[in-house]
């Protein structure tokens, strides 16, 4: 009964906003997504196979409040998986995971229960320029390449020169110093990221650059007090030539993974230098298409301490159904357990993706697909090393050097039919030729092919 109220109260809401400011300037947005998969070999070592479902409800209601002068908040609710009582999830789980409440909440708690606002964030045009401010989405620039889109709190402003549009940004990602989370009350505990950056756009061409920069200070509490300071540059175009189309991305990152405060030569500063790219080539034919795509993020090898020279974690760019799709994680429960860690929590840190892809729109409703995904890791990892954290980079011991560094070779097919313009369900398959990566430094361990079939449900509204 009280999960009913905290719904009718929050739709009452909605309904209140919308007879104040009149229905003309409520507009509502919002999605509803289903998600069902078999995966055959989730440890890849032919210990299970598994099935769920799982779906997520979302609301992204805009307020016209005057001209130039809205409102925009978005709440999402019952995101869980079908049938689970837990809180946080050990399914399959799940499309766009920006829940903080699902991330970091305890397996107490009920699935059902997670009526969630959040994003609210005011947005008001001036004569120079326009303001976003509020909790907003982040982690996105450029391409699909390098993102990981989140919800922050910032303020955001852009103004148009001509084809230009100039953009700053200052981001709070953590704030210590009101949360009680310092206990000595001495330091400065935040972290917080500053972008400038320019996009330019002209007929069928795009183009823009970021410089962005983060100063972390949480970690002036660890037992060795040091400070966080990376920055990156990120360039990138889209452009249509005729039939084809070109996008790209380079990512670069520098500056300090750990800048201690009292350095010495038994610990010393570590610096950040590491970059991706990305290319992804598109040739349309009519109904049909054909194209390749690679990106890349450096690694490290942990052979010098003195550098951080691994590339950043995404998960918006998701070539195949199983090698680095995050709508089923990375790639699914299980799939990395023989990898010994790989000295990475996101495995898109360091690895080295080629992608080749073909589709045929059959029908105006009916789109079919196929795509071959091949993936390896940027460096020779070395069983026992430790090359990152979310403290900072901390090399360990080297080890003995992996078996390869092969993740293997996927086939997808794919089929997507519009049932009506705003419905999508989507019906695909996987099969992974399963690489040696995963034996570790362990010639003799055991380690299959696996396949995935999937469907999806979309509606948006």
């Amino acid at each position: 009964m009280k999960k009913l109220l905290v719904v009718l109260l929050s739709l009452g809401l909605i309904v209140g906003l919308g007879t104040a400011v009149s229905a003309a300037d409520l507009q509502m947005k919002g999605e509803y997504n289903m998600f069902g998969a078999y995966d055959n070999n989730g440890d890849i070592a032919g210990g299970y196979s598994r099935a769920a479902m799982w779906q997520q409800t979302r609301f992204n209601p805009t307020v016209k409040v005057a001209d130039g002068l809205s409102f925009t908040f978005r709440f999402d609710a019952l995101e869980k998986d079908w049938g689970d009582t837990s809180w946080k999830t050990n399914g399959l789980t799940t499309i766009d995971e920006t829940s903080s409440r699902r991330e970091n909440a305890t397996n107490n708690q009920k699935t059902q229960e997670n009526l969630e606002f959040e994003r609210s964030h005011v947005n008001f045009n001036t004569g120079i320029g326009q303001f976003v401010l509020g909790y907003q989405g982040a982690g996105t620039w450029g391409t699909a390449f390098g993102d990981y889109a989140i919800t922050r709190p910032r303020a955001k402003w852009q103004m148009p020169f001509g084809p230009i549009t100039m953009i700053a940004i200052w981001e709070k990602n953590i704030e210590w110093d009101n949360r009680n989370l310092n206990p000595t009350g001495k330091v400065d505990a935040d972290t917080d990221s500053y972008y400038l950056a320019g996009v330019y756009k002209q007929g069928k061409m795009e183009a823009g650059l970021l410089y962005g920069y983060t100063l972390g200070n949480t970690t002036r509490l660890a037992a060795t007090p040091f400070k966080i300071k990376l920055q990156t540059l990120q360039p990138y175009m889209k452009a249509t030539f005729g039939p084809v189309y070109v996008e790209a991305e380079l990512d670069y990152y520098f500056g300090k993974a750990r800048e201690y405060e009292q350095p010495t030569t038994a610990v010393p500063d570590v610096d950040k230098q590491g970059w991706g790219g990305y290319v992804n080539a598109k040739l349309n034919m009519g109904p049909a298409y054909v194209g390749a795509a690679v990106g890349y993020m450096s690694g490290d090898d942990g052979s010098d301490v003195s550098k951080d020279k691994s590339g950043s974690s995404y998960k918006d760019w998701k070539p195949a159904w199983i090698l680095q799709n995050n709508d089923m994680p990375d790639p699914l429960p299980g799939h990395w357990a023989n990898d010994g860690g790989a000295g990475t929590t996101s495995k898109r840190e360091q690895m080295t993706t080629y992608n080749v892809y073909a589709g045929y729109k059959v029908t105006p409703k009916l789109e079919v697909s196929t795509s071959i995904t091949m993936a390896k890791s940027s460096v020779k990892f070395k069983g026992g090393m430790y090359v990152g954290s979310s403290a900072g980079f901390a090399p360990g011991t080297a080890g003995v050097e992996y078996i390869s560094d092969n993740l293997g070779t996927e086939w997808d097919v794919t089929a997507e039919y519009k049932v009506f313009d705003n419905l999508t369900y989507t019906v695909g398959a996987g099969y992974l030729w399963t690489g040696d990566f995963f034996k570790n430094t362990n010639a003799a361990q055991k380690v299959d092919n696996d396949y995935t079939i999937l469907h999806k449900l979309n509606l948006e509204f």
